[in-house]
Parts: C-alpha cells; structure tokens; sequence
C-alpha cells in the first residue's frame, strides 16, 4: 500500500476541486475560486464561519472561498489570465484547499504527494513554474503538474488499482491504441492526443470553454428578443462549484 497522502489539486480558474487519497479513503472537496484580502469581522458567528476559509500569504490574510464572496464582495474568479498562479491568490487557493482537508480529518499533510493540472496549451511553458509555485505553498510537499485532460486520460485508461486496462490499451491484435480527450471547462476547453501510448505535444491545444459558450448564446436570444441573463451566466456560476467539467474520450483508431 502506497503510504504517503495523495492529493489531486484542480486550482481551476472557476472552482477549487480537490480530491485526497489517505489510509484507503477517498475525500473530494470543492470551492469557488475567489479570493480577497481579509478584514477584521466583529461579529463572532462570522469570525468563527470565517476562520475554516482564512488563509496567510507573505504575512497577509486572505479570505477564500464564499467567505470571500460574502464578506469581501469578491464576486469574479482570480484566474482570469494565463499568468495568475503568479499571484498571492494562487497560493491563497492552494493554502485554502489543504486547511480544508485537514478540517475533513485528512492525514498525512505535512508531507504529502500533490498533483497540479495545467490548460494543455500551457502546459509545456507552466509546468516546472507550477511546481515550484505549489512548493513556495507546500514546501514539504512532493509536486507534480499535469495537463488537465491527462486526468481524464488517466480515469478512463488505468483501473481502480492503478493498472492499465488492456482493452483500452490495445485492440485484439495486439496494436497499441491511440485516443484523444476533450475537456470542456468552466473558461478552457483542452484537448490531448495519447498516440499508441504516447503524449504528442503539437496536437495540445486549448480553447474558450463553456462560459463563452453561453454568453455567445445569451447574445443570440437577446437579438430574438429573449432575456437569458437571469439564467445563463447565473446559473453557470452556481454550477461552477458544483461541476467540474465535461471530459470525452475518442478513440482515434476508428471513427468517434
């Protein structure tokens, strides 16, 4: 049984989504990826609300989560640039996500294993930077970055047990198969192709995810007269503590 605590960490530009493996549990965790500079709160309810999403960067205290939403006003995600894991909020995040899994009764998170996903497109610029970024957070931490739609790959390709299905990983001839993902996000939609078991870096790309979509939507009902602004992006922001995205899975070697 592998020992050290492992922790999935999606610091996605529209939620926090987490998931822990510790002593053969499983924990999954979410939260909307705002973050603000806290203040003093008097009353005592709020503080104690509070204190679970308050988190220290640099000798500054933040406010993550809903807390950040309902006491700071913070009503728009941080990651809205492709260098924002360059900011205090990142880390906030990254802070914020490990206080709360120690809150869940998560052991084993002074020295844990951390895998950090990253938009495809950017995952070859960003990747080492990450790392070294989640570490200025977590410095005792063992950190790994991924492309996002390589956790997909990952879910769909390995068994519970961590095996390779072979099914998935060849056809009856015995020939490697080749598969391609699409994951639809919140703001990046990111696409991979795993070529006979291989990562082929020219063929990793991102685009605008499903945000845009539904503005582009609202934009259309609104020339038909239609209001959808108290349901499309209100209910994508509701939504986006509650859906990680879409992943789909392609094989390559025959028709989708």
């Amino acid at each position: 049984m592998y020992d050290q605590t492992i922790v999935g960490l999606d610091v996605g530009r529209s939620a926090v989504k987490v998931v822990a493996f510790s002593n053969g549990q499983v924990y999954h965790l979410n939260f909307p990826s705002l973050v603000c500079l806290a203040i003093d709160l008097s009353d005592e309810n709020s503080i104690r609300a509070a204190e679970l999403e308050t988190v220290a960067v640099d000798g500054l205290k933040y406010f993550t989560g809903d807390t950040a939403r309902l006491q700071g006003g913070a009503a728009t995600s941080v990651g809205l640039s492709n260098d924002w894991t360059e900011t205090p909020e990142y880390l906030a995040l990254v802070l914020s996500a490990i206080k709360r899994l120690q809150h869940m009764g998560v052991t084993g998170l002074d020295t844990p294993y951390i895998v950090v996903g990253t938009p495809a497109a950017l995952y070859g610029k960003q990747r080492d930077r990450l790392e070294e970024l989640t570490r200025k957070a977590l410095p005792n931490a063992d950190v790994k970055a991924l492309s996002q739609p390589m956790g997909a790959y990952l879910s769909f390709f390995l068994a519970p047990n961590g095996v390779p299905v072979y099914e998935r990983f060849k056809d009856a001839k015995g020939r490697k198969k080749s598969w391609a993902v699409i994951d639809v996000g919140h703001f990046t939609t990111d696409f991979l192709l795993m070529k006979e078991g291989v990562h082929i870096d020219r063929k990793s790309e991102s685009c605008e995810g499903i945000f845009l979509a539904a503005e582009q939507l609202a934009r259309i009902l609104s020339t038909k007269g239609i209001d959808a602004s108290r349901c499309t992006p209100g209910g994508l922001r509701r939504g986006a503590s509650l859906l990680p995205g879409i992943s789909r899975l392609h094989s390559v070697d025959r028709p989708a």
